[in-house]
């Protein structure tokens, strides 16, 4: 059973530009990943960029980060219905 954890942040990570991260559990001295079940993902909203990159996530981000009525009013519609 997959466990999948999701963190929203106005900043975490101040020496990457990008928006989302994974974080897993890793031994660095090993090189070696404790588990590919558990998983911590998290979003920095403030690093949203102007331009979607394509993605479900990027709708999402945008999404939660509305900052209007109007915005919140049609939320994102999935891609890939499964």
């Amino acid at each position: 059973m997959e466990k999948n954890s999701i963190a929203i942040y106005q900043r975490i990570n101040k020496n990457s530009s990008r928006y989302h991260h994974r974080f897993t559990f890793y031994d660095q001295e090993a090189g070696v990943e404790f588990s590919d079940i558990i998983e911590i993902h998290s979003l920095e909203l403030n690093k949203l960029p102007d331009r979607t990159d394509g993605t479900e996530l990027y709708d999402w981000a945008k999404f939660i980060n509305a900052e209007s009525e109007e915005e919140l009013d049609t939320p994102p519609k999935q891609k890939n219905p499964q």
